[in-house]
């Protein structure tokens, strides 16, 4: 654990130079939360600027995970504004309770993301839910990640719409997977999906638990009809469709695997 190779590191120098070896340093998760309303522990503010300060560079692979508290998603916004040196990989914004990061203010929210995306430069994956992110904020992500970015799962981002998912599937040609909300479905995002430049795409994801609470009007069977028509190219792809047909009751995904036979 953790908790021992720290303690373990102040035995004598040795040690210590071995507890910071860059390797060791490559993956993290910083676990941030009120400790009188969670109940897992929180990373220690001692341990968190020594990464910021000697480990920064050698995250690749770090995750977020917050409790409820909009005290808690701050603090995770200014670690995040800090990574100015890092060259993250994967990165993963988890709330183990809603609403965290929504109370943060979104220009604060915003801006520290963007610290992520601008000086990363070789982001493959993220996954982000319940967050302020928006559109110019993935246009930065595209303009710094779009030949390196694999992976892209955005739930219950409301600032998001088909616009910024439009550019991200125009620009980043080697995109795998994509995982979306019903909501942000649009003709133009369909047919871009659609296309030659987009075969590659293997894995597509369609969240519509929450559409009831959408203004969208366009009815989900028609929908995923014109998908399973002008999605022929995506002969490779698999569609999941979560919680069709039983929403507000959870737990339903049906995956529909590949949309036409491939070569």
């Amino acid at each position: 654990p953790l908790i021992d190779r720290a303690r373990a590191s102040s035995v004598c120098r040795k040690w210590n130079e071995v507890f910071h070896i860059p390797d060791l340093w490559r993956k993290f998760e910083f676990e941030l939360n009120q400790s009188a309303t969670s109940y897992f522990k929180s990373t220690h503010p001692d341990l968190i600027q020594q990464i910021i300060k000697k480990h920064a560079a050698h995250l690749q692979y770090v995750s977020f995970k917050v409790d409820s508290s909009t005290e808690s998603a701050e603090a995770a916004c200014d670690i995040l504004s800090q990574l100015v040196n890092c060259s993250i990989q994967t990165l993963g914004l988890i709330s183990t309770a809603k609403p965290s990061f929504m109370n943060v203010s979104k220009s604060h929210f915003v801006s520290a993301l963007t610290v992520v995306f601008v000086n990363s430069k070789s982001l493959s994956s993220i996954k982000i839910e319940d967050t302020p992110v928006d559109d110019p904020s993935l246009k930065i992500l595209v303009a710094n990640n779009s030949d390196t970015l694999r992976l892209l799962k955005m739930s219950s981002c409301p600032h998001v719409s088909s616009d910024g998912i439009l550019c991200v599937a125009d620009r980043c040609q080697g995109l795998r997977e994509l995982a979306l909300n019903y909501y942000i479905l649009s003709d133009e995002l369909l047919l871009a999906l659609s296309s030659e430049t987009h075969v590659n795409l293997e894995h597509l994801r369609i969240d519509v638990k929450n559409l009831r609470h959408s203004s969208k009007k366009k009815p989900l069977l028609l929908t995923f009809i014109l998908v399973a028509h002008i999605l022929p190219s995506l002969c490779r792809c698999q569609l999941c469709i979560l919680e069709l047909g039983k929403w507000p009751q959870s737990g339903c995904a049906d995956t529909l695997g590949p949309l036409s036979d491939g070569p």
